[in-house]
């Protein structure tokens, strides 16, 4: 190339050579291994242009493997020096006709395994090659092009603008053209050298870096899933495989405490507690300054004091005692750190606010409260009241202000305290101003529905029936698990019934309860539910021989559109019913059922008075009726469970009717079982099919509770 041949340069470098970028560069070492006929001339002429002393220009190579082959050995000769390469990316056959299309990351692979086999795999080999192609310039070609070639330490590309093809055009033309373009080319070059020599003896450690990083980021959003994973197997309680999941997390990002605390729960749940203090001491091993780690351990602990205990150990035995001071430790410990804590999911260096650290100082205190440790150790014992000192201290940090000006987890706080003092009535005030922020209303709703099993064991079922029921009013969002502690509560308080009944109630509600632990965790439902599942299992054998008789079914089906007529509150529709069975099928009067009934004896009643006031002959005719009616029932003198089961039956029906009320027409149906049994099973209950289809529902939901766990307890 003659001086007259290159491009000129421009004035700027040439005003001082002291501010040239490129100046401490030029006796460099420069190899260019350059396909594209093209492109290497114009390299070529660009690096003498831009004065570049010791630039070899090598030979093209016949194909893919070729290159790839030319490459490596250089760099085992001669691995100094920067390295443009711009290798040919199709295999051909013998014909020469196109095999296979490669990829930039497909030939440094094969170079790399050149390198090895010739044991040169220092990554500092490749770090030299700098690849050098033309393409449409976007502005993310170039870092796709890097992070696709940095497992092969390639720390940089140089993309230059597509120009026209110059084969073809004759040669005076085809020199112009050249020389056009080279000027073209020439800032392109010269900036990409500019940009990326003085970086890069550095650019291998910083593309190591940003690989690292990408690798952990990518390794993260991975355990993020098999986090996921693990929450979808624990709502289907397959335990097994959410502790696997888990292990997946940990395995691909051990830096996140996490997965070591979602760990150590599942394994809590399945009783394996070795194993979960495993995971929460390894979570405090990486997150020394996090509270929830030492929370974890003193719950396991008392979990496993309690079980002891439960078992017949005696509280102030030494090995109870040992297990409640390693967690009276622990919680001490985790108080502590509540005061300094940096939040799980924020970065390292980032405090949380005060709001934030009492969130979790009224959550540990919570927590201390929840185990309610008096009803099993006594006000007295040792370290229940070291305990309670602990959760009071925190709170006298948290709730400075008065309760008015107080936000709602502080309230839910102050709910706790007054729940384990037994101020239950204080709890219950202080927990539903605490629901009346939208966002606080679920957690409220939960405080309240463990108030409830605080307030049974401590003062009574009926003090907790009292609190379930106010908080059924509200329509809670855990309906389902009010409900079954309200079946609880009625089992302790030996209403048999009525804890069937609710227990039916509460799988209408959440049909997956029998899949929740705690489900089994109160043996005194065992009984009435092992009693609701045969009697259910009773109606429904029953049903295939039930024939009742025409009069009877007639009656029957009355009587039922009658009751639900009442308590639909449909008077008009009903007295003209009930006028017209007295004409019509007066025999429907003498039946047990109908004279049992509350719902119609209370109706006849008031009807019999309003008929007193009118005076023609007719209505005096159906009031005298009436009236024997009633004297008929009185001197009957049908025993309770008879008229329990005609009433339920009755508001059954009439929550179908008016309401469509599943769920509380199977809580009256069950009812209605549990009270008469043997009303159930007899021909007369079959008279209205929506009943008996409503009582093979209840036995399909009834059909997730695992009878022999309740037998073999």
């Amino acid at each position: 190339m003659t001086p007259s041949e290159a491009p000129e340069t421009p004035p700027e470098q040439e005003a001082s050579q002291q501010a040239d970028p490129l100046q401490g560069f030029r006796q460099m070492r420069v190899h260019l291994l350059i396909h594209e006929q093209d492109l290497r001339e114009q390299l070529s002429r660009i690096m003498q242009a831009l004065k570049f002393h010791n630039v070899t220009v090598h030979p093209r190579s016949k194909g893919f493997l070729d290159s790839a082959r030319q490459l490596g050995a250089l760099l085992i000769q001669k691995p100094d020096g920067l390295f443009l390469v711009n290798p040919p990316l199709t295999v051909h056959d013998a014909q020469g006709r196109v095999r296979q299309e490669k990829g930039l990351p497909d030939y440094f692979a094969t170079v790399r395994t050149l390198l090895a086999k010739a044991r040169r795999d220092d990554p500092s080999v490749l770090s030299r090659c700098v690849p050098v192609f033309a393409d449409i310039q976007f502005a993310h070609k170039r870092e796709q092009t890097i992070i696709s070639l940095a497992e092969y330490c390639v720390t940089g590309a140089f993309i230059l603008k597509q120009q026209e093809p110059l084969m073809g055009l004759p040669a005076k033309v085809k020199a112009q053209r050249m020389k056009e373009q080279i000027m073209d080319r020439y800032a392109e070059v010269r900036d990409y050298l500019t940009d990326y020599l003085p970086q890069m003896d550095g650019a291998l450690d910083a593309l190591m870096e940003r690989k690292e990083e990408q690798e952990l980021s990518a390794r993260k959003a991975e355990a993020e899933e098999w986090i996921q994973k693990a929450e979808e197997c624990k709502a289907a309680n397959d335990l097994d495989r959410a502790i696997q999941c888990l292990k997946k997390a940990i395995d691909l990002y051990p830096q996140d405490p996490l997965a070591y605390l979602e760990s150590g729960r599942v394994y809590v749940r399945a009783k394996k507690y070795p194993n979960a203090l495993k995971r929460f001491r390894q979570a405090e091993d990486i997150a020394e300054s996090q509270p929830e780690p030492n929370k974890e351990i003193a719950n396991v602990r008392i979990i496993q004091a309690t079980e002891r205990i439960e078992n017949g150990e005696s509280p102030t035995s030494p090995g109870v005692m040992e297990l409640l001071g390693e967690a009276v430790d622990n919680y001490g410990m985790a108080l502590n750190k509540a005061d300094k804590v940096k939040s799980l999911t924020q970065d390292s260096g980032q405090d949380t606010s005060q709001d934030k650290r009492s969130e979790i100082l009224a959550s540990i205190a919570g927590e201390i409260f929840k185990h309610d440790l008096a009803s099993m150790l006594g006000d007295d014992h040792p370290l229940v009241k070291e305990l309670r000192e602990k959760a009071r201290d925190a709170l006298v940090k948290v709730a400075a202000k008065s309760p008015r000006e107080l936000p709602p987890h502080q309230l839910v706080f102050l709910g706790q305290a007054a729940m384990d003092q037994g101020n239950f009535e204080e709890a219950e005030k202080r927990y539903w101003e605490a629901a009346k922020d939208p966002a606080f209303f679920h957690k409220a709703c939960d405080e309240l529905c463990f108030l409830g099993t605080v307030a049974r064991r401590r003062a009574g079922a009926h003090a907790a029936l009292d609190i379930y029921d106010r908080l059924l009013a509200r329509n809670p969002s855990n309906r389902g698990a009010v409900l079954f502690n309200m079946a609880v509560a009625h089992a302790v308080d030996n209403n048999a019934a009525q804890a069937s009944a609710r227990i039916v109630h509460a799988l209408y509600v959440d049909p997956k309860l029998p899949e929740q632990e705690g489900f089994y965790k109160n043996h005194q439902l065992f009984a009435p539910l092992l009693s609701t599942l045969d009697l259910f299992d009773d109606i429904l054998h029953a049903a295939g021989a039930a024939q009742p008789e025409e009069k009877v079914e007639l009656a029957g089906s009355t009587q039922d559109r009658l009751e639900a007529l009442i308590l639909g509150k449909q008077d008009k529709e009903a007295a003209k019913l009930l006028w017209q069975s007295a004409a019509r099928m007066p025999g429907m009067f003498t039946m047990d059922r109908f004279l049992a009934s509350p719902v119609t004896m209370e109706y006849v009643e008031k009807k019999e008075q309003a008929m007193r006031k009118i005076e023609r002959a007719e209505f005096q005719k159906f009031r005298g009726f009436l009236g024997k009616v009633l004297e008929r029932s009185r001197d009957k003198g049908f025993d309770r469970e008879l008229t329990a089961y005609a009433e339920n039956r009755a508001r059954c029906v009439g929550f179908l009717t008016n309401q469509g009320d599943q769920g509380k027409a199977a809580y009256h149906l069950a009812l209605a079982a549990a009270s008469c049994p043997n009303c159930v099973t007899e021909p007369a209950f079959f008279t209205n099919d929506t009943l008996v289809n409503l009582a093979r529902e209840i036995r399909d939901k009834l059909a997730g509770v695992d009878r022999e766990r309740l037998q073999a307890t």
